[in-house]
């Protein structure tokens, strides 16, 4: 488990590195003809790969799989969402 955890450690610090240059305003920016926006993305494959890597052992939120899940998309939030912190 210790190997899973530290893989996902290295994706999440290298999926931080590649979006460094990104401007926080375009983040929420949905582009026509697009569902999602690249906070929704970012949520997405830390989301995708943490359930399928940890399964019960995952420590996200709870409303991440509601958020970021297969099917989802920004324009489906409600209330109040965590706000990406990068």
């Amino acid at each position: 488990m210790n190997y899973v955890k530290n893989q996902l450690t290295v994706m999440r610090g290298n999926l931080l590195k590649e979006i460094e240059g990104i401007k926080p305003e375009f983040m929420d920016v949905q582009p026509e003809g697009f569902n999602n926006t690249i906070h929704w993305h970012l949520g997405h494959v830390l989301t995708a790969a943490e359930n399928f890597l940890l399964k019960s052992n995952s420590e996200l939120p709870a409303n991440y799989g509601q958020l970021f899940g297969y099917g989802s998309k920004p324009a489906d939030w409600t209330g109040t969402y965590l706000p990406l912190k990068y």
